[in-house]
């Protein structure tokens, strides 16, 4: 699951406006970026190597566990 908190915190930090994004993940205008930044539509894997130029987020930092993965490992621990 793609870390959207995280996306979004980096974009503040770094003063990147959603037409900035917008513009450089290819899409027309900044209502498309903001779907995909508020989780309405999920980011495609062939758009986190622009995410993670324009944010400055290593790869590893993409992903949150899901629920499922966090409750199998509470019952093998």
């Amino acid at each position: 699951m793609i870390n959207l908190e995280l996306i979004n915190f980096q974009q503040k930090k770094l003063h990147i406006s959603d037409e900035e994004m917008a513009k450089a993940l290819g899409f027309k205008n900044r209502s498309t970026y903001y779907k995909y930044k508020t989780g309405s539509y999920a980011f495609k894997a062939d758009m986190l190597p622009q995410l993670k130029v324009m944010l400055k987020i290593p790869y590893s930092k993409f992903f949150t566990k899901s629920s499922s993965e966090i409750e199998q490992k509470e019952v093998t621990a």
